[in-house]
Parts: C-alpha cells; structure tokens; sequence
C-alpha cells in the first residue's frame, strides 16, 4: 500500500507566511488603476450562462455587468476588485504582472536546456486553467483529442485528465498573487509538478490534506466564481479527488510539498506489483 507523501519547507518561511495572512484579502481589493472600460462584458455574459446552466445561478441572462459585479462582490467603492480584474479583465497581466502560468515538457527527468516545449500563458483565470490543461494532456498522450478529453475515460491517460486539472486548478485559484512569482506547470518523463507561489492557511496543514478538511481559500472572491463556473467544488476535496484519481488507475499517490510555496508531484508511471 502506497503511503500518501508529504514534505515540510522550511519551518520560518512557513510560520512566517502563516501569521502575517498579508495577502488574505487581496483579491477583495481595488485594482490600482483598473476601471470598468478595463473589463470585458463579454466574458461576463458568458460567465453567466455557464454559471446558469451548472450551478442555477440566480441572476438573468441579461443582468448588468455592474449588477453583477455588485452581485459577486467584485467592486470596491464602485471600482474594479484584483478577482474582477483576473476573472474578467481584457489584459489581465496589465495590472497583475505575475498572473501567468508558465508550462515546460522535458523529455527526461531532469530541468535540462534546450527545453522542448515551453509555454508562457496570460490572460484571465479561465484562460490560464484551461491553456495549461491542455498544454499538458497531449504530452500525456499525444494521440487524444485535448478536446475530447473532458468524456474520455480516464484509463487513456498516464495522468488522469481530472487529476492534472484539479492539480492546476488549485495552483491558480490559491496561489499567492503578491508574489512575483508565477504559476509553473513542469511536466517531466516519470511525473507532473505543479508549483504555486502560496501556502497553507490555517488551520490546514500538509497532513490533513488526505483527510476530510474545510475549504480554506487564499482568495475567497476568485474561488466563488471558479466554483460559479464549476471549475472548484468549494468543499475542500480537491486534493482528496487527486489523491482518489491517482489510486484509481494504480499510480503511487501524489506528494504536497511546502517549499518556498506549494508544489504537488503527481507520478506518471503505475505502481510495479
């Protein structure tokens, strides 16, 4: 029986990041030099149909983007909040430099240059999950559709499709947006490293991790709407879903590592028997 891995950073970063909680309320904070004309209606509108069609979302097709924003708590004294801006921005990165996922493939199990395939995605947080999503699942496996995906069952893949998303969910949703730091999405032979700029809040530790836990969210606006959109559950089973889809199709269960941020290592190759 594989036993569920954790490692421990050091201890000053930690309790450091802990008891300062600086960032908790970033996301509910206006957006230096941000405006309404900074966002785009469109986006918002298709938010809102998703949101309708998977989670009954009680707001009108034809709401206003002003009453929803209002709605969604994504205003500060009438401007834009840092979630309105990540969430719906037009150019996002504009204000939010480090709002980026960078996504790598090596060939072997080491960072080597010249790397083979390298990735620098922006745009809102819906467009970070999805692009390095499917960055990643050809390389998994070339010959799916990355399209397709989402209905395939998840013994087609070495990584199940649910798990590298999951992964890469909760690495843009709960990552530390102070940082100057951004999201690396590293995918090598014999495994996937995902690395956040962020920690756990508390009372969450690494070891609960695979137990039941509540939902601690780093950034409680941003996470709302991922949920509204069904891209979180807002149940704190995210890393119990990984853990769950990784013994499920016979792969040694992913590693929570707090070092200099939170990294998960999910191991692409089987168990040998």
């Amino acid at each position: 029986m594989s036993k569920l891995r954790f490692a421990q950073g050091p201890r000053k970063l930690a309790n450091e990041r802990l008891s300062g909680r600086r960032d908790v309320s970033f996301d509910a904070a206006p957006c230096p030099k941000a405006s309404l004309a900074d966002l785009n209606t469109e986006l918002m509108a298709a938010f809102v149909a998703r949101a309708r069609s998977v989670r009954g979302f009680p707001l009108s097709a034809e709401v206003a983007p002003v009453a929803l924003l209002t709605h969604l708590d994504l205003l500060n004294e009438g401007r834009p909040t840092n979630a309105a801006v990540l969430l719906f921005g037009r150019k996002p990165q504009r204000f939010l430099k480090s709002a980026v996922v960078k996504c790598a493939h090596f060939q072997g199990t080491e960072i080597t240059k010249p790397i083979p395939s390298y990735q620098r995605y922006a745009g809102t947080v819906f467009e970070l999950i999805d692009h390095a999503v499917d960055f990643v699942i050809p390389s998994i496996n070339p010959t799916a559709s990355v399209r397709k995906q989402r209905t395939a069952a998840p013994e087609a893949y070495k990584i199940p499709t649910e798990v590298v998303r999951e992964s890469i969910v909760n690495a843009v949703a709960h990552r530390d947006y102070t940082s100057d730091a951004c999201v690396q999405v590293m995918l090598f032979a014999d495994r996937l490293e995902v690395w956040n700029p962020g920690t756990l809040l508390p009372p969450l530790t690494l070891e609960r991790l695979g137990r039941p836990h509540e939902s601690v969210p780093r950034n409680r606006l941003l996470a709302h709407s991922l949920y509204l959109a069904r891209y979180t559950e807002r149940m704190g089973t995210g890393t119990r879903d990984m853990i769950m889809g990784c013994r499920g199709v016979g792969l040694p269960l992913p590693q929570f590592v707090l070092k200099d941020g939170f990294m998960v290592t999910i191991w692409r190759h089987p168990q040998k028997t």
